[in-house]
């Protein structure tokens, strides 16, 4: 009985994901970030149809671990630090993802020891029962649990980052229901008791099955009522890929009717209507917004960022924002509350205002207020 449910999750959880991936071209990063977490689902579960339906070996799909339960918390997290606009950086990235990539190393290392008998089944058994389990077990408690903190400590009004944000929420709570019933289960022995022979992997799978349901169901609502504005991707790159995008925008852009003369009256342009607009205060700023109110073609105005600024959109708007938050504590608003400065200034969270301010001045607003007060005694 547990083989057929497994199996039926598995292929309920492969059909759903293959009609997600071709259901629509995909608009943008965050999508393509989403689909990523639905490959990893596809290959996990393939790879259990694999070992039951192909190899029919019920020892390798229960006793070696593959790795795979080690991306999902990694991959939610740094999703959601993406949405509120706290990337991580590539090397953060990595070492959140090092786990799965060296657990996932050691499934095809055991897989190939065991079929040349250079360990054994004993050796194994310690190994997932001793050590792995404990290992994902925390990570699947720990970044859900984060995830849905950091949701529940961030603010916005805007339409499609709430749904976005409500999606990312819904798969951390599936992630832990999945894991607190598992542990549950593990140590009551509840199930061992009812049913015979039962898997507790059966209900983490059953879990991981309601995944690409929430995600068709986002993308469903997504694509008939919400707009698309998040345009850059979670997966920053270093400071050699930057410049290397940079120079193939720019011989990109050499190809496009911009000249010289028109680039130089829109850099013009774009600073006088920052300095009189005042625009960046706005916590929802997209770019799209932005490009009609400057009445600028929204590939021009990207070229004029990249190519004049050497910014993106968002560390252009979010300097700004930052330099109107310095002006404020400098002149008139030395008492006000970190938190209401950081919405006055634009940004929809105090993690993403510190960040960028550190950034900017290498000091957080508290400590910049305090050597300025400091200073202002003196």
């Amino acid at each position: 009985m547990s083989s057929t449910i497994i199996l039926s999750c598995i292929i309920v959880q492969t059909a759903i994901g293959i009609y997600l991936l071709n259901i629509r071209r995909i608009r943008d990063d965050f999508e393509k970030n989403i689909n990523i977490l639905l490959i990893l689902l596809l290959c996990h579960l393939s790879s259990k149809l694999f070992l039951l339906v192909i190899l029919k070996n019920s020892y390798l799909y229960s006793r070696v671990a593959s790795g795979f339960s080690l991306s999902y918390g990694p991959l939610l997290y740094v999703i959601c630090r993406f949405l509120i606009q706290k990337p991580v950086s590539r090397k953060q990235l990595y070492l959140h993802m090092l786990p799965f990539l060296i657990f996932s190393l050691m499934y095809f290392v055991f897989i190939a020891a065991l079929s040349f008998r250079w360990i054994g089944h004993d050796f194994i058994a310690q190994y997932t029962t001793a050590f792995y389990k404990y290992v994902a077990a925390t990570s699947l408690l720990i970044y859900p649990a984060l995830i849905k903190w950091m949701i529940h400590e961030f603010m916005t009004n805007d339409a499609l980052l709430k749904s976005r944000l409500k999606l990312v929420n819904q798969v951390a709570t599936v992630l832990l229901v999945g894991i607190i019933s598992g542990l549950f289960f593990a140590f009551t022995n509840l199930m061992k008791f009812s049913i015979p022979d039962f898997d507790l992997r059966l209900v983490p799978y059953i879990c991981y099955a309601v995944i690409p349901v929430l995600v068709l169901k986002y993308k469903i609502q997504e694509a008939t009522s919400l707009p698309s504005v998040i345009e850059h991707s979670i997966f920053p790159p270093n400071h050699d890929q930057t410049a290397t995008i940079l120079n193939k925008e720019e011989h990109r852009y050499q190809k496009s009717s911009l000249d010289e003369s028109a680039m130089n009256e829109y850099e013009q342009k774009l600073k006088e209507f920052m300095a009189k607009s005042k625009i960046f205060l706005d916590s929802e700023l997209s770019l799209d917004t932005f490009s009609l109110s400057l009445k600028i073609p929204k590939h021009h105005l990207t070229q004029l960022l990249n190519d004049r600024f050497k910014r993106n959109f968002y560390a252009f708007i979010n300097e700004y924002r930052i330099e109107e938050a310095i002006n404020r504590l400098k002149h008139h608003q030395q008492n006000e509350n970190i938190l209401s400065l950081a919405y006055d200034c634009g940004f929809n969270s105090k993690s993403s205002f510190n960040s960028y301010f550190k950034k900017v001045t290498g000091k957080t607003p508290t400590e910049f207020r305090k050597e300025m007060m400091k200073n202002e005694r003196a």
